[in-house]
């Protein structure tokens, strides 16, 4: 669930920043001879149209258009009452109400007499929203997301990532050695309390007694030896980690058989059953992926089950497929 404020902290990411990617997109759309950018958004799909104009949704769907001659639009199927809230940390001034999203687009087609026009990933398109458009008579031109606007090289994501890694991280490294909590309710609610007061828009918390592969809390009791995998998404940066609780010994050689696995990583053959990885730099927060699918500039997380004096320990953490290897965010 997404916390109830979420906000632009203009030194943190400055405006310009999204100036130059909106004139990114717009040689993009030069190179085409196309006229506009369409790029879907939602609650679980918001990391392109947040890129590109810091825009990301509570709930419902959305149509980020960027042309190529004019600022960008929205469409925005929420209610206009929450218009101020987005004008407040988006770049986006032109939000225009559209409960239906493909019809409200061709009106905007028509308008501006587009007979052509560029899709940031069609084939991902929903149904609902594909079929209208495909069938509409226009001429749609799909744009590959990643390796056309280049967000994994972008220093500033790069900055943002590693914010949010470093925060869960540190909030780790300070609530799991206060002790065990009776159950897996217990801690996270102390966790869910911890990160939602550090900023953290989005939460999701896993727990394994060290007798079972990480799962939601569902009132399990807790001893000195446990394990906790958070997804956490921080100002519309997804990260994951997993730390083990147990003792220093057990502790160590967890994070040395993560960090061993890491070294692979882009270099040798790594089975499945080695590692758990996920990408997190693609068009959802996170999607399981395999170490052959890995590219430079990849930004994923890798978890690891280290089974130690009959229990089962995991570690993890979020990382980069850099020219080197793979290394921490």
């Amino acid at each position: 669930m997404k916390r109830g404020w979420i906000t632009w902290d203009k030194l943190e990411l400055p405006p310009d920043v999204f100036r130059m990617r909106i004139e990114r997109v717009r040689q993009i759309l030069g190179t085409h001879d196309l006229p506009a950018l369409v790029v879907y958004t939602d609650i679980w799909r918001s990391n392109w149209g947040r890129y590109l104009s810091n825009f990301m949704p509570y709930w419902n769907r959305s149509l980020l258009i960027v042309p190529r001659e004019r600022p960008p639009i929205l469409l925005c199927a929420l209610s206009p009452r929450v218009y101020p809230w987005i004008r407040s940390v988006t770049i986006l001034d032109d939000i225009r109400p559209s409960p239906k999203l493909s019809e409200n687009l061709l009106n905007v087609c028509a308008d501006y007499s587009w007979k052509r026009l560029g899709i940031l990933d069609l084939q991902h398109l929903p149904q609902q929203i594909y079929g209208p458009l495909t069938g509409s008579g226009l001429s749609l031109v799909n744009i590959s997301a990643e390796p056309s606007l280049k967000r994994t090289s972008d220093p500033n994501e790069l900055s943002m990532w590693r914010n949010g890694a470093s925060m869960v991280r540190r909030i780790l490294e300070t609530e799991l050695p206060r002790g065990p909590a009776k159950t897996d309710f217990t801690l996270a609610g102390r966790l869910e309390r911890a990160f939602r007061r550090a900023g953290i828009e989005d939460l999701l918390l896993l727990f394994s007694d060290g007798n079972t592969t990480p799962a939601p809390a569902r009132g399990t009791e807790l001893t000195d030896v446990f394990s906790v995998v958070v997804a956490a998404e921080y100002r519309g940066y997804w990260v994951r980690l997993a730390r083990t609780q147990a003792a220093a010994p057990s502790v160590k050689q967890a994070r040395e058989r993560f960090e061993e696995v890491l070294r692979k990583l882009g270099r040798e053959k790594v089975s499945p059953a080695q590692v758990c990885l996920r990408n997190i730099s693609g068009s959802y927060p996170y999607e399981s992926t395999t170490a052959a699918a890995l590219s430079e500039g990849l930004i994923f997380s890798a978890d690891v089950e280290v089974p130690i004096n009959g229990t089962r320990l995991f570690y993890g953490d979020t990382c980069r497929l850099g020219e080197n290897g793979a290394e921490l965010l």
